[in-house]
């Protein structure tokens, strides 16, 4: 899991370095290739939780009411439902 914008960095950094070699991207055997998907998931997922947390802070900045917060999260649960 990353918990961190230096942790997300550093992920992407590692992701570039992997996309670098051609075999990583269509050799499902690669051990480069595993890995290359599994950080790809975990930069996803951060994303993800990331882009919550910062509509839900600009929500109750902007004042937006309660039943906004719902309808951000419930679109967020849909969200990852089509993973």
């Amino acid at each position: 899991m990353i918990t961190s914008d230096i942790e997300y960095k550093a992920t992407l950094e590692r992701i570039k370095e992997l996309l670098a070699n051609l075999k990583n991207i269509g050799n499902s055997e690669s051990e480069g290739f595993v890995e290359l998907n599994m950080l790809s998931d975990l930069i996803a997922d951060y994303e993800e939780k990331t882009l919550l947390r910062d509509e839900l802070i600009k929500g109750e900045e902007s004042g937006t009411s309660h039943k906004t917060m719902g309808e951000i999260l419930e679109e967020a649960k849909r969200l990852a439902r089509k993973k």
